[in-house]
């Protein structure tokens, strides 16, 4: 931690006698703060597996996923969409 984050985090920080009513959170820090420690917790594994991505990657696999993830959701509602009209069909039902 950077000791601007550091001081950062000292002035909000309350203390232990404090109310916690008074406490003004910042939801958009602790959202970016989660994820810096989620990222660096995971670059942290691909070190600790030998596994070194070339920067940049990281945000071209997480985009593929994201994209067969999209892909398959589609297909899915394909298949879903087909079994409902071949149903509705044999049971007479119309739109």
């Amino acid at each position: 931690m950077s000791s601007e984050e550091s001081n950062k985090m000292s002035q909000k920080e309350p203390s232990q006698d404090s109310n916690s009513e008074d406490i003004e959170w910042d939801i958009e820090e602790l959202k970016d703060s989660i994820k810096r420690s989620a990222e660096q917790q995971w670059d942290d594994l691909l070190d600790s597996a030998g596994q070194h991505l070339v920067p940049g990657s990281a945000a071209l696999i997480w985009e593929m996923e994201k994209k067969k993830a999209k892909e398959l959701d589609m297909e899915l509602q394909r298949d879903y969409n087909k079994e409902v009209e071949g149903d509705g069909h044999q049971q007479g039902v119309t739109e």
